[in-house]
């Protein structure tokens, strides 16, 4: 389920923005609820940390601590829930990224372009779960991300290899890199989708992953070598 927050002292413009999210996961038909809050001390008294909530919003004008410093305050609790500053203040939205916020959006909210923000944001938080769920013959099939190496085509089949087993089902890589986004993976070429943390090295125009070397294609290799450069810990 998806837990958002918003943080908002206007109550018109808080109960509208709380309505809006509600009618886009009936509408997406997606698990979630809506927490309110006035202001932003207030919802630190709530706040117990890591995990409560998904996303938050909150209205930069507020009294008290406004939402700058009440997203400072977050920050120190936890480095990774996702921020959305809502203001008509556009020329403070800009500080959001002093708090790594994610992105913010104009007063009054226009609909259509909250569903877009929506539509954007709810992909990168379903990318962050830990397992995926692949569909073979015999039913489902839950794998752990970390424990993916990287992705083979074979033909209409997709191979995913792991540390100590390879698992065949039905899917293009397409749809894997869509799946995947957000958790640093990235093509070599258009037959392999490489898990960036397995990489121990690049030689000539071959990728060393475990005791397999996969080949880097001359269209993907710019891309691939920036992904490695961008990932933490990259060669």
């Amino acid at each position: 389920m998806l837990r958002i927050a918003i943080i908002e002292d206007n109550e018109s413009e808080r109960q509208e923005l709380s309505q809006a999210i509600t009618n886009y996961f009936d509408e997406k038909q997606i698990a979630g609820e809506v927490k309110e809050y006035t202001n932003g001390d207030l919802f630190l008294n709530h706040y117990t940390g890591k995990n409560q909530f998904s996303l938050i919003f909150l209205d930069i004008d507020m009294p008290g601590k406004n939402g700058m410093e009440t997203a400072e305050c977050i920050r120190q609790i936890d480095a990774e829930v996702l921020l959305i500053f809502v203001t008509y203040m556009v020329q403070y939205a800009v500080q959001g990224y002093s708090v790594a916020a994610c992105d913010f959006i104009v007063k009054p909210v226009v609909l259509e372009q909250l569903h877009i923000k929506l539509d954007s944001i709810i992909d990168r938080l379903l990318s962050r779960k830990k397992m995926i769920t692949i569909r073979m013959n015999d039913g489902l099939r839950q794998i752990k991300i970390s424990d993916i190496c990287f992705i083979e085509v074979l033909g209409r089949k997709l191979i995913l290899h792991t540390s100590n087993s390879q698992i065949e089902f039905y899917g293009t890589l397409k749809e894997m890199e869509k799946l995947l986004r957000y958790n640093n993976f990235a093509k070599c070429n258009k037959c392999y989708l490489v898990n960036l943390s397995y990489v121990s090295q690049i030689a000539g125009n071959e990728v060393v992953i475990a005791d397999h070397s996969l080949q880097i294609s001359r269209r993907e290799k710019k891309h691939f070598i920036e992904a490695l450069t961008r990932y933490d810990g990259g060669i």
